[in-house]
């Protein structure tokens, strides 16, 4: 996240020019590896087309326009005092995709493009967008608790204090994909880091070096991403994503349990009992083709090593003379 200062624009459009000529790159090794990330695409665009909307001349003469009014960045950032006092609570889901100026998305965009290739292929694209929506609004959330507090018990100033931008989102994904990577190292501004530790080492370096930097936007997300990796945010959000998975599961389910076929009266029945016909027929047809034993011969019998066995022939009534003829033709075999 960012303090605003500027409005949109801010800086020129060298920025979104250079992110452009990067999104056209990302999108062509998409394609070469075959990779389709819709839930990556579509948040790309959003956070572009936010930027680019109010600038694009002439658009408000369209008639679906007039009445929609686009906020700009002071309308949309993120205070104690227009989220927690004046109740302006869509904030919390419009500042994040809100960025002050062409290079504060472009830094956004190109940090956050190679961190969501990654996670949307691990955990698939409804799951990661399903994340990044809860993500966006806590982020916002923790920032805003964080600044109403900071603003009660130790700078009045935290109070007006307002931020913009994607940043936060970023700096809790950022925090997950070093978590599946524990002994990776990061290189934040050249040097070689720890993976656990790159998020707190970005944190400060991009405060010192940026002062116009939220600090704690991106503390807000980092916090976020902790909960998520090492607390119990996972595990909450797996509730009513697996209540909505099962429904949609059960539903599909239904749907192929009860699919009719007409039969020649006129009634239908389940595809089930033509499953289960065929399974008989095979079954029928397996029995049929069953190679029978050769029948016991009870003139001769051997043991395993070879030899007649006298006990089970003699146990079968033959006798004696049956045995010995039996042993003497076994005999001018092997002459």
């Amino acid at each position: 996240m960012r303090r605003p200062r500027r409005g949109y624009g801010g800086g020129g459009n060298f920025g979104l020019m250079l992110l452009f000529f990067q999104l056209a790159g990302f999108i062509q090794l998409l394609s070469s590896h075959n990779e389709f990330l819709p839930t990556t695409l579509v948040l790309l665009g959003v956070n572009v087309l936010a930027f680019i909307r109010p600038q694009v001349g002439g658009v408000r003469s369209l008639r679906f326009a007039r009445s929609f009014h686009w906020p700009s960045v002071s309308e949309s950032c993120i205070s104690a005092k227009n989220v927690w006092y004046y109740g302006q609570w869509e904030r919390l889901f419009l500042a994040p995709f809100i960025h002050a100026d062409s290079w504060h998305l472009y830094y956004n965009m190109i940090s956050f493009m190679w961190k969501a290739r990654t996670l949307e292929k691990r955990y698939g694209s409804l799951y990661f967008a399903y994340m990044i929506a809860m993500f966006t609004l806590l982020t916002s959330g923790v920032y805003l608790i964080l600044n109403v507090h900071l603003a009660e018990y130790f700078d009045w100033s935290y109070y007006n204090r307002c931020a913009v931008g994607f940043s936060g989102v970023i700096f809790a994904v950022k925090v997950l994909t070093t978590h599946l990577q524990p002994n990776h190292m990061s290189y934040v501004f050249g040097i070689g880091i720890p993976s656990k530790l790159a998020v707190w080492a970005e944190l400060l370096l991009i405060s010192v070096l940026n002062p116009n930097a939220s600090f704690i936007g991106h503390l807000a997300g980092i916090l976020v991403g902790l909960a998520f990796v090492s607390g119990p945010l996972k595990m909450i959000m797996d509730v009513p994503w697996g209540i909505v998975t099962s429904g949609i599961s059960g539903a599909n389910i239904g749907r192929q349990s009860y699919n009719y076929t007409a039969r020649p009266s006129g009634q239908r029945r389940n595809e089930s009992d033509q499953q289960d016909s065929d399974l008989q027929e095979g079954i029928r047809r397996s029995l049929n083709d069953y190679e029978r034993p050769p029948p016991y011969n009870p003139d001769y019998d051997e043991d395993d090593n070879g030899s007649p066995n006298s006990s089970r022939s003699t146990g079968t009534g033959h006798s004696e003379e049956r045995l010995r003829n039996a042993r003497l033709r076994r005999f001018e075999q092997h002459q």
